[in-house]
């Protein structure tokens, strides 16, 4: 571990020991009194999610109401905050040099707040115990079981297992119906697509595997992706799907030519799952933008699907050999 994920983990260790929390959800209420913050609350804050408030006797946290999970990340992003604080002091004073010795806080922040809300020492187990059934490797609705779990947004939860923590050997995408500029004032339809949003990948393979920079939202070439709603969910089954996609289809970086040197030739299994998506809405949106005359606009976030390519060998029957060396 870098000398920032020590830092972090111990911080977080401590904490967790102080409130006696042994397991998930973790409950940010008991950490609070630990750090001398006397109250978390919601506020109007316009586009800013969370604010740390020196007050007399420690601090209180506003926060902008965006829903559970994403309130819970914000909550203890700003908890982060207070290890750059002098709590001897009332109100708490800024610290010159931060006791704990990192000196990028906002980093340190986002870090403390992804380890807080799923600690290393929970995590393992938890990921071991939802690849313990069918199809028994990484999948979206493991990924989605353990976010539950844990009460955190699946993009926490991916990044946590597969890049923070390497205990899943594996991809996971979030993908978003979108037509993409073709210039800054025109958009054509021939550019709707399935388009990433994020992704997160192994960080051991480096250069050997590449996805390309999701702040491009580049377009994502799945048959699964675009088989799941009329196969599938229009029919009102399960939102959750294995498939057996064919090697030449995974057209994502160099996801595809990574995959045949892996020993894969011929197919893939992919895990697709539709979240934040509700039928009407989404039924009402193919009928106005691909059934009507008129231009389109860019979908506004009730519909993403999840997709988990697994790249190990599984399945696993053990901790130990679940997390990658």
């Amino acid at each position: 571990m870098s000398r920032l994920e020590t830092s972090i983990r111990t911080q977080v260790n401590n904490l967790l020991t102080l409130s006696e929390q042994k397991g998930p959800p973790i409950n940010l209420r008991l950490l609070l009194p630990h750090r001398h913050v006397i109250r978390a609350y919601p506020a109007n804050l316009g586009q800013k999610k969370a604010q740390l408030v020196p007050v007399e006797g420690g601090f209180v946290i506003r926060y902008r109401n965006m829903g559970g999970s994403v309130n819970r990340f914000s909550i203890a992003h700003e908890i982060g905050h207070t290890y750059y604080y002098n709590l001897e002091t009332s109100p708490p004073s800024k610290l010159g040099v931060p006791a704990i010795g990192i000196a990028d806080e906002e980093r340190f922040c986002d870090l403390f707040a992804a380890e807080l809300l799923m600690p290393a020492q929970f995590v393992s187990n938890e990921a071991l115990t939802a690849c313990s059934q069918p199809p028994y490797c990484p999948s979206t609705e493991a990924l989605i079981k353990i976010a539950k779990k844990f009460n955190v947004s699946t993009r926490v939860a991916a990044r946590r297992l597969i890049r923070d923590l390497a205990i899943w050997d594996a991809i996971a995408l979030c993908c978003q119906w979108l037509n993409r500029p073709t210039s800054r004032d025109v958009k054509s339809r021939d550019n709707w697509a399935w388009r990433g949003i994020w992704g997160y990948k192994p960080e051991r393979y480096g250069k050997n595997l590449y996805l390309p920079p999701f702040r491009n939202l580049p377009r994502i070439h799945l048959d699964a992706l675009n088989d799941t709603y009329e196969k599938y969910f229009r029919k009102g089954t399960p939102s959750t799907k294995q498939y057996k996609e064919p090697i030449s289809n995974l057209k994502l970086g160099n996801l595809d030519t990574f995959l045949r040197h892996q020993g894969y030739t011929k197919e893939y299994t992919v895990s697709v799952s539709w979240i934040n998506l509700d039928r009407d809405s989404w039924d009402s949106y193919i009928d106005d933008h691909f059934f009507s005359s008129g231009d389109s606009t860019d979908m506004k976030g009730s519909c993403r699907i999840l997709v988990i390519i697994p790249l190990g060998s599984y399945p696993v029957t053990s901790s130990q050999n679940l997390i990658q060396s």
